[in-house]
């Protein structure tokens, strides 16, 4: 069994030493970096400056796609967590990083990612998430990840292409559906359905 952990590297020491940080930005004035320090309601919940990987609205989509169940941490009881993933997720609740943290996963394939949502987060949109872990026996990079998303989509948007394209057929292809249409449209004004999905 495979862990990893989003932890990115030039944060970790905002881990162990969150005050020292902000007391340098304050000393030197370093206006663009005060967006960081926690504030209001984040400050009063002790939330400290999030040092795990934020996804990208890429990531997230790709993400979305391959695991499409979010179960809460409290409630996911599909397979047990692992101990360095917990450690991820201990981390972040003591800290208050998170409004929510989900387990994201699809029954039957492995890999499941721990994700977290931040305060004042949207729920289940592409902005506000961040990786805290993932396991499983073999962990595919992103790009590995994508191209499998990618792939995935596709033949799922051509099968309902395909489901698409034999109504039209059949409607096209019967007579009476055609006529039923034209009655609808000269008694009620009611237009046949002529959208394509693309």
């Amino acid at each position: 069994m495979k862990v990893l952990t989003f932890i990115e590297a030039e944060k970790a020491e905002l881990i162990t030493e969150p005050e020292k940080w902000c007391a340098e930005v304050e000393a030197l004035g370093l206006d663009g970096q005060k967006k960081f320090i926690p504030q209001g309601d984040a400050k009063e919940a002790g939330k400290g400056i999030v040092p795990f990987m934020k996804m990208t609205p890429e990531m997230f989509k790709v993400y979305k796609e391959l695991f499409p169940d979010r179960t809460t941490v409290k409630s996911f009881n599909a397979e047990p967590i692992p101990l360095r993933a917990l450690s991820m997720i201990a981390l972040a609740q003591k800290e208050c990083y998170f409004k929510e943290i989900y387990i994201m996963h699809k029954h039957g394939h492995p890999d499941p990612l721990v994700v977290g949502l931040e305060l004042g987060g949207y729920d289940w949109n592409d902005n506000g998430w961040y990786l805290l872990a993932q396991w499983g026996p073999e962990i595919e990079t992103f790009a590995e990840a994508k191209a499998r998303a990618v792939k995935q989509w596709a033949e799922r948007f051509r099968a309902q292409l395909q489901e698409r394209l034999s109504d039209w057929a059949a409607r096209m292809n019967s007579a009476d559906g055609l006529t039923a249409s034209a009655l609808r449209f000269f008694e009620n004004g009611e237009k046949p359905d002529v959208d394509i999905p693309f």
